[in-house]
């Protein structure tokens, strides 16, 4: 029950195809109803706007674990340059709706946070698609964007989005024996 999902990069780009047809008719639904929307990669110019719409995104949140999520969230904000993330985000009126943060390592991009207002119909899909569009440079291969933390709506979500593999994920720990040998 602890996997990652991974996904072609190309893919993500685009949502080609029969079995993504879900996934893009609501990034097009979305460039149909906001036409003029902007992408930009998160810097100094548009972190407080991110910022102001984590604080619109978390007053909505009721639990307990996402709370502190998104307390971990405004913490990477808070300090996005020591991070070192890659950020994209998605302006519409000169707000932000969505954004994602993530990093790259090898051939796999790992999309880390993506949060989008359901405000805005395809907002989820607009953001992945222009995160791996972003960053999905020539030398990246996968998406992978991470677990579903046991949430089953989360897991259905990401299960649409068709992965190539989920990649089983394991804890190991070290048990120290109190019986000597020998």
């Amino acid at each position: 029950d602890w996997a990652d999902y991974v996904y072609d990069v190309t893919c993500m780009q685009t949502f080609p195809g029969k079995k993504l047809h879900g996934q893009r008719n609501f990034l097009n639904r979305f460039h149909k109803l906001y036409p003029e929307a902007r992408v930009e990669a998160i810097s100094a110019a548009n972190l407080d706007l991110c910022k102001k719409f984590l604080d619109v995104y978390g007053g909505q949140v009721l639990s307990e674990g996402a709370l502190a999520e998104m307390g971990y969230v405004r913490e990477v904000l808070d300090n996005y340059d020591l991070y070192g993330m890659l950020g994209t985000c998605v302006l519409v009126d000169g707000d932000v709706v969505a954004f994602a943060m993530g990093s790259k390592r090898g051939d796999m991009l790992y999309e880390h946070i993506e949060k989008a207002s359901r405000d805005y119909p395809g907002a989820y899909q607009k953001i992945a698609s222009e995160f791996a569009k972003m960053y999905g440079t020539s030398e990246i291969c996968f998406v992978n964007r991470e677990d579903d933390m046991g949430n089953e709506s989360l897991r259905i979500s990401k299960l649409a989005y068709q992965p190539v593999v989920l990649l089983e994920k394991y804890v190991v720990g070290w048990v120290k024996s109190s019986s000597k040998l020998g």
